[in-house]
């Protein structure tokens, strides 16, 4: 079967961009650390760049696939940790991201699991005939967000983030054997 054709959209406008395997700021973002047994997915993978001086704390990127029946599928990644606020790509960093196993680099471990779920997007990518990848929201740390959002992602990331702040406002004003209740 054929390789499909993959297209890469972005927010490049925003200082946010999303490079395809083929480009060399991909390669040059490879850690020479990583997994090897992760190649089979590089040319899925895409590597987003940060290149605005905030920090992304959330993003998503879609993948968006049809096969040569015309059947679709959206596997997506979504990347957030609002507990810490730490910043999941750095100003002027970057990350290379695959669908589901989600950023690649030197701190995984491969694992029987992680060479089933490889093997089954291998799988799945091959069977299609085209796959547009895009970034779909960014959230930033000083609270701006960019993104056509088609899963509202930047809508539940701010409830999730005012859903915080009220139990830590709740929290602060509480006595004491109020807490340990």
């Amino acid at each position: 079967m054929s390789q499909p054709s993959i297209t890469i959209s972005a927010l490049n406008a925003d200082g946010v961009y999303l490079f395809p395997s083929t480009a060399p700021e991909f390669t040059q973002a490879l850690s020479p650390a990583r997994p090897k047994e992760l190649d089979v997915l590089l040319p899925y993978a895409v590597l987003i760049k940060n290149d605005t001086d905030k920090e992304i704390i959330g993003y998503s990127v879609r993948w968006n696939c049809r096969d040569a029946s015309g059947n679709a599928g959206a596997p997506e990644v979504n990347r957030f940790d609002f507990s810490t606020f730490s910043s999941v790509i750095a100003p002027h960093g970057s990350q290379l991201v695959s669908s589901s196993i989600g950023p690649i680099s030197a701190d995984i471990q491969w694992s029987g699991d992680l060479q089933g779920e490889t093997e089954r997007l291998v799988s799945y990518y091959s069977r299609q005939q085209n796959i547009a990848v895009r970034l779909d929201a960014v959230l930033f740390k000083d609270g701006t967000a960019i993104g056509l959002d088609g899963n509202n992602w930047i809508s539940r990331w701010k409830a999730h983030i005012d859903a915080e702040r009220e139990v830590y406002g709740l929290a602060s004003r509480a006595e004491p054997a109020e807490l340990r209740a």
